[in-house]
């Protein structure tokens, strides 16, 4: 059996290996997370002056995309490659731990997770990482529980708040199971570990919300508006997330970057319709349910078969509590994808032993190999959570805002040819009318990292402010954007060009440049996920008739300009944007 079990782990590591080799080009590069990374390197360069939303994500996922993304020169295979043999092991080691023949039976369930195209790296391919790290440990400590057991699940815990935050209340969900399980025969000592698996998650939090205080000036103990597009569209009963201007969907004058506002505005909206609460919450249940019917079945019966078992009840109780926290909220499909493996698992479970009760052997090397393999990832991530934590308290301590330009300057100076820094600052200088300055950053950094086609847009730009609009006319975004947002992209360069035809006095082309951006800008900024029901037609409606959005971002974008060139574009949006436009239905 220890033969096999190591066979089949061995073969899955390498089988993982041949199939991101083997990947075309395109689909090797699965490596997006510049959508965090800015805000991680805000915080690593010290960036007070301009923190923006430093704190719209927590922070191991924004360091860490920072530094895989513009720090560690890896090619995106090689990431692709250490996810999925993180992913491998770790699938096998909660198969092992959980039941006798985890060896066997969880080596298939991690062929058929690799699936093409299945691990792709994203912004939340590590959370689905540090969501498995818990579940292991959550199924050990199950097995024998103790002080010190419980002191590594709830730092592993505590590790996954600072990477995003849906266990935030397990600690307490997990603690009331166990005693009301065990309050009867209470063992000595288990207070002190629920008292544990109560506080110590939290205390990572501490660097954060001082961050926070110091930053915004007020308490924030999770992520700062990133929830609020799905507690507004939860409370108006959609089912999937939307995207857009939500001030339209708000029927209360509420601060919308102030997090207890809107909950407070959801609360009342779910006081006044609990029917059409209830009725979304069972529908975004279903769709939850539908992404892995078979799975879920298999796992549900599982749980209930093997019930007598400590390991398998805590384990459904994470998968149950885990479904149960998200559909609070509108949905996305990617929320879910941490519970496969899982619900994997507990299906290998029945199928490989349907008859097999008793736990896996604690003196079987595939048991302790596999014990021994989950702490080690605990150690590296405490290593990196402390690394994060330590980032967040020096930010914290910084003096506050200043000049940017100044700020930049200076984090320039300590990183010299840093092409993020570069492209910030080139920014930063357009929007002061500083076009030489500009024109030089952005050289810079666009000879730092070429493939970069936002850095090629904005040196275009400013190129065209100094008098040359012909690179910004013809520029086209490349066949493959990288890591940039394709349709933002695409936005940017329809508004940017708009702003350059006005200015060589090209009204009618240049008002041709602003509809197909707002028609870019209705695909990439109002968007209803998934099918359009009775509510999502509303929703979409109200979105759609927001002209703030659009304004704001065409302001931004051209910068100091003359007075009669904002004039005229302005006098370009008021022509597109009537409050009676008609709509596509």
């Amino acid at each position: 059996m220890r033969i096999a079990a190591a066979a089949c782990l061995a073969a899955t590591l390498v089988l993982s290996a041949v199939a991101v080799l083997r990947r075309a080009p395109e689909a090797g590069n699965g490596v997006r997370m510049k959508t965090y990374a800015s805000f991680g390197e805000t915080l690593l360069h010290g960036l007070r002056a301009e923190p923006g939303d430093v704190s719209y994500r927590m922070p191991l996922a924004t360091l860490y995309s920072a530094r895989l993304q513009y720090h560690a020169g890896l090619p995106p295979k090689a990431l692709l490659a250490a996810h999925q043999a993180a992913l491998v092991i770790l699938v096998f080691a909660l198969g092992c731990l959980l039941h006798p023949y985890g060896g066997l039976f969880s080596a298939a369930v991690a062929l058929v997770l690799m699936r093409e195209g299945r691990f792709d790296l994203y912004p939340e391919s590590g959370y689905r990482l540090l969501f498995l790290m818990t579940a292991c440990l959550l199924v050990w400590r199950a097995r024998a529980p103790s002080l010190g057991r419980t002191v590594l699940l709830a730092l592993a815990v505590g590790t996954t708040l600072l990477y995003r935050t849906p266990l935030a209340f397990f600690p307490f969900v997990l603690a009331l199971h166990e005693w009301a399980v065990r309050r009867r025969a209470a063992p000595d000592g288990l207070r002190r570990q629920l008292a544990v698996l109560c506080v110590v998650p939290y205390l990572f939090l501490l660097p954060w919300v001082a961050m926070n205080r110091s930053v915004h000036g007020r308490f924030i103990l999770f992520e700062k508006d990133a929830a609020t597009a799905n507690i507004v569209t939860g409370a108006l009963g959609l089912v999937r997330s939307v995207e857009g201007d939500l001030s339209t969907l708000v029927d209360e004058p509420i601060d919308l970057g102030r997090s207890g506002a809107v909950v407070g505005w959801a609360a009342r909206q779910i006081l006044r319709h609990p029917l059409r609460y209830a009725s979304a919450y069972g529908r975004r249940a279903a769709f939850a349910a539908s992404r892995y019917p078979v799975l879920l079945v298999l796992a549900v019966f599982s749980v209930y078969h093997f019930r007598r078992r400590r390991e398998f009840r805590q384990l459904g109780l994470l998968a149950a509590y885990f479904l149960a926290i998200h559909c609070l909220m509108s949905v996305e499909d990617a929320y879910f994808e941490p519970l496969e493996p899982v619900f994997a698992v507990l299906a290998g479970a029945l199928v490989f032993g349907f008859r097999e009760t008793a736990p896996p052997p604690a003196d079987s090397i595939g048991y302790r190999l596999s014990a021994l393999a989950v702490n080690a990832m605990l150690g590296l991530v405490l290593a990196l959570s402390a690394h994060a934590g330590w980032v967040v308290g020096a930010f914290a301590l910084l003096e506050g805002p200043g000049d940017p330009v100044r700020d930049l300057d200076r984090a320039v100076s300590a990183n010299p040819g840093d092409s993020w820094l570069l492209l910030k600052r080139g920014r930063e200088r357009l929007a002061r009318g500083e076009t030489a300055g500009a024109v030089e950053d952005l050289r810079a950094a666009a000879a730092a990292e070429p493939g970069e086609a936002a850095v090629g847009l904005r040196l275009a730009w400013a190129r065209a402010l100094a008098g040359d609009p012909a690179p910004l006319l013809g520029w086209s975004p490349p066949p493959r954007e990288g890591n940039d947002d394709p349709l933002q992209l695409r936005l940017d360069a329809e508004v940017l060009k708009a702003c350059a035809l006005i200015r060589e006095g090209r009204g009618r082309e240049a008002e041709a440049r602003v509809r197909s951006a707002l028609e870019l800008h209705e695909e990439r900024n109002i968007l209803v996920r998934g099918d359009h029901g009775e509510r999502e037609r509303e929703a979409l409606e109200k979105l759609r008739s927001s002209e703030t959005g659009f304004r704001r971002q065409c302001e931004d974008l051209q910068g100091a300009r003359p007075a009669a060139e904002k004039r005229a574009l302005r006098a370009i949006l008021d022509r597109l944007l009537p409050a009676s436009r008609p709509r596509p239905s």
